[in-house]
């Protein structure tokens, strides 16, 4: 008899098949673990990414209510120009119609004020669309890791 075996009462050798088993069972179990925890990181990243896409979409919409009312205001109107975070300057608007657009590298750009606010529109259009499919992944991977909750929960019982 091999050291792998063991003797009944009846001295039959008994297998290793219900060790394998709980071997077996114990891979299974971290396996799943692993990819557990794998799918719980990813749903919080993307989940952070939802967040801050978010923020720049309030932001956007933010945007185009401050460019309706400079439509809406006269030449001289008195404006709050943001310097900072929470910090203002009062300031006189000289030509309600053009606004200055950073396009990128530090280029800025005349537009006018329909023109600018046609382009954040479209950046709205956009992150909305990055929004539903970010929802999506998040709803498939929830969906996933409550699979993997219920295989889990199984293995352990």
């Amino acid at each position: 008899m091999n050291h792998h075996q063991k003797e009944n009462v009846n001295n039959a050798p008994v297998s290793n098949t219900k060790q394998n088993d709980v071997e077996a069972q114990k891979q299974l179990l971290q396996e799943k673990y692993m990819e557990y925890q794998m799918f719980e990181q990813q749903k919080k990243a993307i989940e952070e990414q939802l967040q801050t896409l978010v923020q720049q979409l309030q932001e956007a919409m933010n945007t185009v209510m401050v460019l309706d009312s400079f439509s809406a205001a006269a030449d001289g109107s008195e404006v709050l120009i943001p310097v900072s975070n929470g910090i203002f300057a009062k300031a006189s608007l000289m030509q309600e119609q053009k606004v200055a657009v950073n396009v990128g590298a530090n280029i800025v750009v005349e537009k006018t004020v329909d023109e600018a606010k046609q382009m954040i529109e479209q950046q709205i259009h956009h992150l909305s669309h990055y929004q539903k499919q970010f929802e999506q992944q998040l709803d498939a991977m929830a969906h996933h890791v409550k699979k993997l909750e219920q295989e889990l929960t199984k293995l352990i019982a």
